[in-house]
Formats: C-alpha cells, structure tokens, sequence
C-alpha cells in the first residue's frame, strides 16, 4: 500500500486535528451569534462576586429547561456581591436542546468575558445573561446586535428582480405585516407560558415565501411584550432596507426573518399577498423550492465584512459600534 506524501498528509493532520479541536471545545453545539461583554466593572479571581456567579450559571441550566425555556433569578449574598441572571431558549426548541444549549453558555461567557461583572451570549437556540445590576425588574432591552444577511432580495438567487426602489419597497411592507402579525399573535399568548410566534408570508406571483420569527421573555405582559417588539420593527425597517434576512437579538425580545424556514414546526400564521402588475418582471420558479434550498448564513464580523454585524446599544449615552454611517 502506498504512502501518502507528506505534503498531502500534514494539511489533512492539520485539518483533522482543528476539527477535534473544535469538537472538544464544544461537544458539537452551536457557536455563539455574539456576545456582548458589560461595562459596570470587573471582579477578582477567587472573590465572593465570582463565587456568587459560580453558582448562579451552574443553576441557570437545570432551572431554564425545566421551567419551560427560561428562567430569571437573582444570587444570595449582599448588594456588592449579588449577581441577577436569566436564560431563555427559543420558543420552538425542545427541552433537550434547551439544555444543550444552555450547558455551554456558562463556560463560554466566562471565557468570552473574563472577570466582567456584566455579560450577555446569543446562540440560536438560547440565551444567557448575568449582570451586577438588577436588569430583571425593568424590561430595559437596549443591549441588542443587529445581524444582517448579506444577500439582496434583489440579488442571485432571484433572477429577473432587478435593483430598483419599488421592489425594495414591496418587499418591507410585506416583511412588515408580516412582523406585525407575528408580533400580536406572540403578545397575545402571554397567558400560554411563552410569549413566541411564527408566520409565514407568501408573494404567490413571485415565488417566494418569507418567513419570521419573533420572542419575548415570559415575565413580561402582552403589552410590554409588543412595545418591546415593535422597537425592533422599527429598528428592521430602517436597517434592512432589501435584505433577504436578518434577526436583531434582545435579552427581553427579539426577531428574526429570512426567505427560507429557520424554525421548528409549522408557522402560527400565514399570510399571501400579491405584488402588483409586472413588479418582478417575467420571474421562473427558483430551481430548488423554497425550504428546500440553502441560502448564504448569516455571518460573524471579519475586517472584510464589518458591516454584517452591527452592535446596537439603543437610547444609551455611550457611542455605539460598527454601525453603518447611514443615520
């Protein structure tokens, strides 16, 4: 049998060994989207702070993915050394997953944020945050990143869409309705334990079907759930002008939508609509269906595509980051 040359067999060591790398690292799970690590002050190894912490991620799991997706509880100890946690899975996602999620979150966020007394970490399935300050009795959700997909709705994969104003147009006030409806239905479902929805919405003349997400954490009121919601419509509107997909991460909501299902299990709502005359020209169906085709993901920040990521901290006094210079 034939020895591989060298020159062939280090890069596949090499590719082999990052990969059990990376297996180690995380077991399989998801990476985190983002992590957002505070500004209120750092702690010292071994101190009563990091105690309190300690225990607080070590609980928040087991009490999230049996108390139906999420939890929020404070530490024992004094107001210097108190620390306020909470940890929500998304809507459609089983216990298991929950805690899968949910079991990685502590050690990442510790290392992602050394010693900061305030931190918070998105994944897809779940989300965890730990503050010094009692950021659970005020729904204050201004700590968010907005995360762009960089594909146009007038880009490749729909042939014959072509860059103009109206089809943009079009396009957000389907995605709006589609939000809003979203939206109501998930503010109205605060008496079921989860404050979550999905739709889906259908331009039957354009072959194409999109799709939305939205979530509030359980404690909050229909009321609340549905400002908080529409605070992110609002921000999506302005940001998202023609994008296919993109999702603004909260600790308290937060929303999602794209041109191909992301979610479990079938949509709460669904929508049709109609786009008026020839405004998408002579249009074929895509060559795969929707649902069934795979679309470029969503991307973490590199120096080539620092835009992708834009990290929002709404009605705050300190400047933001990495946001476009569109205001």
């Amino acid at each position: 049998m034939d020895t591989p040359p060298s020159s062939t067999l280090f890069p596949s060591l090499l590719l082999i060994s990052l990969l059990c790398f990376l297996l180690l690292w995380h077991g399989g799970a998801d990476l985190p989207l983002y992590q957002i690590c505070g500004d209120t002050g750092n702690y010292t190894a071994k101190s009563t702070y990091q105690s309190n912490l300690h225990q607080l991620l070590a609980s928040l799991p087991s009490l999230a993915s049996v108390s139906d997706g999420f939890s929020n509880i404070a530490s024992t100890g004094k107001s210097l050394d108190q620390v306020f946690g909470l940890a929500l899975c998304r809507g459609d996602v089983n216990a298991t997953n929950c805690r899968t999620c949910l079991d990685v979150a502590p050690s990442d966020i510790l290392q992602l944020c050394p010693y900061d007394k305030a931190a918070v970490i998105w994944y897809d399935d779940c989300l965890l945050r730990y503050s010094n300050q009692n950021f659970t009795s005020a729904f204050n959700n201004s700590e968010q990143v907005v995360i762009l997909n960089t594909q146009s709705i007038a880009g490749g994969r729909f042939p014959g869409y072509t860059q103009n104003t109206t089809i943009y147009d079009f396009f957000k006030q389907v995605v709006n309705t589609l939000l809003s409806h979203v939206a109501d239905s998930a503010a109205s479902n605060s008496n079921s334990g989860k404050l979550f929805a999905t739709g889906e919405s259908t331009i039957t003349n354009a072959f194409l079907t999109i799709y939305g997400l939205v979530q509030c954490a359980p404690d909050m009121s229909g009321p609340e759930c549905r400002q908080c919601l529409q605070g992110l419509i609002s921000e999506m509107l302005r940001r998202f002008d023609g994008r296919q997909g993109g999702r603004i991460l909260g600790v308290w909501c937060n929303l999602r939508y794209e041109v191909y299902p992301f979610y479990n299990g079938n949509s709460t709502i669904r929508l049709s609509s109609v786009a008026p005359g020839d405004l998408f020209g002579t249009l074929q169906p895509p060559s795969t269906r929707p649902g069934t085709y795979v679309a470029r993901p969503l991307q973490i920040p590199t120096e080539s595509n620092q835009h992708t990521v834009e990290r929002a901290k709404l009605d705050h006094p300190r400047p933001t980051f990495n946001f476009d210079t569109d205001e």
